[in-house]
């Protein structure tokens, strides 16, 4: 029997090491973090950091002198908006010559590209409802995040192109993008149409890792956040931060059907004449009905059929600027203020995902769509609404960054599934739920988040003003928060008063025990650090060293101050009911900085 036992216990050590080595050599996921830059002339937008540049040492090809190796100092760092397919795309210096003022192009950064031959292909972009125009060329050459470098990657080398405004005027580019996969791991480019020079291969950055093991699936989970909370973003390969989703899940691969858009408050009264509106999803037939949306990371607006714009702000302090062409806010009317303090949202409601029943709600509070638009878009900083009329030829619209900060996004590449979910407000911490990165297996067709009562509530309460009215929520709240008790039915008077003696014996005897327990451990409790609920607390983080070296590092950020209503240096550590320490003195509309990100398309598709 002791024989036995001991070859039991020998195969099943012999197997369990068999399993931790297997795991450990298909790899863990990959968070990448964002840079403490943001970027901006229709935002602020977050962005992530990525090394440029260098050659993979083990290739003869590359063992010269002009083809330096993937070290730091052969790199470049740059700034790039996490998404699109295939090629990252990076910023030349040509690109940019047309545009002479500063941070106007190129403010990521800009990469000087090597003395190598690219690759023939160029691919070009005129997108008519973004108002994207590039010139790209495509080099393979290496991508490096923490010491993670994918040589031969594929990168589209912007050598010319702008942005057109709504209104008619140019911009130049002002980042790239750091692509998150393809239908496909790599790309294949052959060199002479006879076949004398063999084909040459270029990889997608995660695709190369899935493909040498380093993450254990081909694909990624994002989450945009939003700059003016301090709430930053986060981007994993091969998983996803739970911590970013809450609620139900739809999936999809392309394109998902919107079924409507509502106006709902989450709790208290509306800071509006009416508490909910819905169908205020209009197609170009001006009738009710839905739509098919792509979710885009790289697109800075919601675009949408112009009644649907029309409807959502028809009785908002927002108008349509002819000017510009954008939706405005009017900063002057009353309302304004309180709207957008108030847990007011908009809901997008999309359909189940296969096996379920109840559609997915999404909802995006206003003070995410007050945002900020600088020169040259407009002479002047200014408050937008970021609804975009568009009529796309494919009859797709775009539901872009601006959605995406209150949104999880992400996809499994190889099994064609894409996921769409409530992500949290910025909680105590300003980070949602709380960090939990979570591997993605290579089969997953399904995320989950975390459910509960009234998530969404409690992750904007440090953020938001509650009016004084009806208790409960209206329109569209609790579709995505898994659920919560009916006020009708439940327990009996009787059940519940037994209940209540019970709790009540039961307290009695735990004071007499913490009585006990709080006088022994008194002392070791008051040398302990605290530790703050994630729901609890106003979010104001304290530390004159912390803020002066923020202050320091970031002293020509400004954004628009939701509690002063003016524009101020940004205070990244004061988001909760407390107001921020006033301005010295008000800023001046021309001392707004002038740089900052723009939507680029991914090359050579835009898919998520």
């Amino acid at each position: 029997m002791a024989v036995s036992s001991l070859h039991t216990r020998t195969l099943f050590g012999v197997i369990s090491l068999y399993l931790i080595n297997f795991a450990a050599a298909r790899g863990q996921n990959l968070p990448i973090s964002f840079s403490q830059k943001t970027y901006g002339f229709d935002g602020p937008w977050h962005a992530v950091t990525i090394g440029v540049g260098g050659w993979d040492p083990d290739n003869s090809d590359n063992a010269d002198n002009d083809h330096p190796f993937a070290k730091p100092e052969n790199q470049t760092q740059i700034d790039l908006y996490p998404g699109g397919s295939f090629a990252s795309s990076v910023i030349t210096n040509a690109a940019c010559s047309d545009f002479t003022t500063k941070g106007e192009c190129g403010a990521g950064g800009r990469w000087k590209q090597p003395a190598r031959t690219s690759i023939s292909w160029s691919p070009t972009t005129n997108d008519n409802v973004t108002g994207l125009h590039e010139s790209a060329q495509i080099f393979r050459n290496a991508l490096t995040y923490n010491k993670n470098t994918v040589f031969n990657a594929s990168i589209a080398v912007v050598k010319s192109g702008n942005i057109t405004n709504p209104n008619g005027t140019i911009r130049g580019l002002e980042l790239g993008n750091f692509a998150l996969g393809a239908e496909d791991q790599s790309q294949t480019f052959t060199l002479s149409e006879d076949g004398s020079r063999p084909p040459i291969q270029a990889w997608t950055y995660p695709g190369f890792l899935y493909n040498s093991s380093q993450i254990p699936s081909y694909s990624y989970g994002l989450h945009i956040g939003s700059v003016s909370f301090n709430y930053p973003g986060s981007l994993v390969l091969g998983g996803y931060d739970k911590g970013r989703m809450i609620g139900q899940t739809t999936s999809f691969d392309g394109e998902v059907p919107l079924l409507d858009i509502k106006y709902g408050v989450e709790t208290g009264g509306s800071p509006l004449p009416f508490d909910s509106k819905d169908q205020l999803l209009v197609t170009n037939t001006s009738q009710p009905g839905q739509i098919q949306v792509n979710p885009d990371p790289l697109s800075p607006y919601m675009y949408l059929p112009k009644q649907t714009c029309d409807a959502i702000v028809n009785g908002l302090p927002i108008s349509f600027d002819d000017n510009s062409k954008y939706y405005l806010w009017n900063t002057n009317d009353p309302n304004f203020q309180t709207l957008v303090t108030s847990p007011a949202y908009l809901a997008f409601e999309f359909p189940p995902m296969p096996g379920q029943t109840d559609n997915v709600t999404i909802k995006v509070s206003f003070a995410l769509l007050n945002l900020t638009l600088t020169p040259p878009i407009v002479p002047a900083p200014v408050q937008y609404f970021p609804c975009m009329p568009a009529n796309p030829k494919s009859g797709t619209y775009t539901l872009g960054r601006s959605f995406l900060q209150a949104a999880f996004i992400g996809r499994n590449w190889n099994r064609k599934t894409t996921w769409l979910a409530q992500a949290p407000g910025p909680g105590v911490a300003n980070q949602g739920m709380g960090v939990q990165y979570t591997d993605l297996q290579d089969a997953d067709i399904t995320v989950t988040g975390f459910t509960g009562e009234n998530l969404f509530a409690k992750s904007w309460s440090n953020h938001w003003t509650p009016l004084k009215g009806a208790a409960e929520s209206n329109g569209a709240n609790g579709a995505n928060d898994g659920g919560s008790p009916s006020e009708s039915g439940g327990l009996s008077a009787g059940a519940k008063g037994g209940i209540g003696a019970g709790i009540g014996c039961a307290v009695i005897a735990l004071l007499v025990g913490a009585a006990f327990i709080f006088r022994r451990r008194r002392q070791k409790h008051r040398d302990s650090p605290s530790t703050q609920s994630l729901f609890s607390g106003s979010g104001r983080q304290s530390g004159s060293g912390t803020m002066q070296r923020w202050q320091n590092e970031n002293k020509d950020v400004h954004a628009w101050n939701h509690q002063n209503n003016n524009y101020t240096p940004y205070d990244p550590y004061v988001h909760g009911p407390a107001p921020p320490p006033p301005p010295s003195e008000p800023q001046e509309a021309d001392s707004i900085p002038t740089s900052g990100p723009v939507y680029e398309m991914p090359v050579p598709e835009r898919r998520p």
